[in-house]
């Protein structure tokens, strides 16, 4: 576990992503910035936005919420998502490219929106 106090750069703080083997958050963008680089997630979720990002990706099995974790069932899914960090990797890189594509998307007709203002 490393708990990082520095404020960096986007380049740099997705190069840390890059480096973990497997990323565990209670943040959305945390769980975002990982998967985009490749890096398997696992997420524990106290709000829906956690939930709807799991989703994307179609690693709903892959996060508990935080009331779960004096669940014995719930830390041994936990701990054992550290074996399936290659089935994790393989979702996400299969689930990314439509999530790109839909980002792209939205981003044109926000950039559309604005010309016309």
């Amino acid at each position: 576990i490393h708990v990082i106090t520095k404020e960096n750069t986007v380049e740099e703080t997705l190069s840390i992503y890059q480096r973990c083997e497997i990323l565990y958050s209670m943040r959305r963008h945390g769980l975002i910035f990982a998967a985009t680089q490749h890096t398997p997630v696992f997420a524990l979720s106290g709000e829906r936005n956690t939930l709807y990002t799991l989703n994307l990706l179609n690693l709903d099995e892959f996060l508990i919420d935080v009331k779960e974790l004096k669940n014995k069932s719930s830390i041994h899914r936990l701990l054992s998502a550290y074996s399936k960090r290659g089935e994790i990797k393989e979702k996400i890189c299969k689930s990314l490219p439509e999530i790109q594509k839909n980002t792209g998307n939205y981003a044109r007709l926000v950039k559309e929106f604005l010309d016309t203002q």
